[in-house]
């Protein structure tokens, strides 16, 4: 005999899974709702803000492109912010390859300085130019960075290595790299000083996971957070920006460098950075010379306290005192009063130079290097 007790129950369960049912599937439409509409809604915004970077720009930075229509520089700055990095062995990322008007890339790495990019047989004999993204020609025009600037004033052949936020340990191991292609050059030369960190060459930027990190926002199916966490993270961003809190020193980038056997001033860490450096050109027989930059803030003029408040002016005066000495022992040479006499604002955002500025900067470095022996010699200095 059926017991009708029996079917009351199952007749409830069957309700209770259908609600069970109702809620997670209005949930999940809810969720993805929620995920594709802030998906579509950062791409409209970031899409609007690289068409407009030149209009964000203070107007004070905004004449430091007058020698530019407007059409190009506004173009000029879109080909810069859009531009995209890939994983690469030992120094984590490099730009990836980039065709346009005014910024060009070659698939080593190499951005040109003006003219059609060589080919590799062009690293021979030639001045190898390694720094971070100053060097590279952050919002500039190939022909307008600080290596094609030293190009032009020297009449010598010289190779943009340049790669964003590299310190001396990644051009350290980038000189390495370059050297195993079985070319050599005529000089090295390093443009140091703001990117220096306490970061490590380790295995998280040995990680293909790493691109990820340095490339801007995009969707992937399979990251199905990554539009809301990427919009929480600017958002915190922002809130940060608002206290009045600084946002530019990122973790691994302190003064003090978190390390295993304990904590130990950045200065520690970039005293090794440069004797490595130092016995690598041993090693090659290389002529290597490290230039100082200059520090936004502390040398030269920029009139923008929005876009560089005080506190980020202390920072970068800490970190040249820190390591100041640093320099002076391994003899580099200080170019850090290049822009003394220009005199006008010599930056195009927080810490890139104006192409101007970068003229100046190049024309002091080679004046540097008209005093020394610009051939390959067996002598091997890191600086005269």
């Amino acid at each position: 005999m059926t017991d009708p007790g029996s079917g009351v129950r199952l007749v409830g369960t069957m309700k209770a899974v259908r609600a069970f049912y109702v809620i997670v599937t209005h949930t999940v439409i809810l969720f993805l709702l929620v995920v594709t509409g802030t998906h579509l809604a950062l791409s409209w915004y970031l899409r609007n803000k690289d068409a407009t970077a030149l209009f964000r720009l203070s107007p004070v930075a905004q004449r430091n492109y007058a020698h530019m229509s407007q059409p190009d520089a506004a173009e000029l700055l879109r080909n810069t912010v859009t531009i995209r990095y890939r994983f690469a062995p030992w120094v984590g990322m490099r730009e990836r390859p980039t065709t346009s008007r005014f910024v060009n890339v070659d698939e080593y790495g190499i951005r040109s300085n003006g003219r059609p990019m060589g080919a590799m047989t062009a690293l021979q004999d030639a001045i190898w130019f390694f720094g971070g993204s100053t060097t590279f020609g952050y919002g500039v025009a190939d022909h307008e960075s600080i290596p094609a600037r030293l190009e032009a004033t020297l009449g010598l052949p010289v190779i943009n290595f340049g790669a964003a936020a590299f310190f001396s340990a990644q051009e350290n191991l980038r000189l390495f790299q370059v050297l195993r292609y079985g070319y050599r050059p005529s000089r090295v030369v390093f443009l140091d000083g703001i990117n220096e960190s306490c970061a490590v060459v380790d295995d998280e930027r040995a990680d293909p996971r790493f691109e990820d990190l340095l490339n801007a926002y995009r969707w992937e199916p399979l990251e199905i957070v990554r539009p809301v966490a990427y919009l929480a993270a600017k958002l915190r961003e922002r809130a940060r920006t608002f206290m009045g809190m600084p946002v530019r020193v990122a973790e691994g980038d302190e003064l003090i460098c978190a390390r295993p056997e304990g904590p130990q001033p950045l200065s520690v860490v970039h005293a090794r950075m440069l004797a490595e450096r130092e016995s690598l050109c041993r090693l090659y027989a290389l002529e290597c010379t490290t230039f100082v930059q200059p520090f936004p803030g502390l040398h030269g003029r920029h009139e923008d306290y929005q876009m560089l408040p005080q506190s980020d002016r202390d920072w970068f005066r800490d970190k040249f005192t820190m390591l100041e000495s640093n320099w002076r022992a391994a003899h580099a040479v200080f170019v850090t009063d290049a822009l003394d006499q220009h005199p006008v604002h010599a930056f195009i955002d927080s810490a890139h130079y104006s192409q101007a500025a970068n003229l100046r900067i190049a024309e002091a470095m080679a004046g540097h290097l008209r005093g020394t022996s610009l051939g390959r010699t067996p002598a091997t200095t890191v600086a005269r």
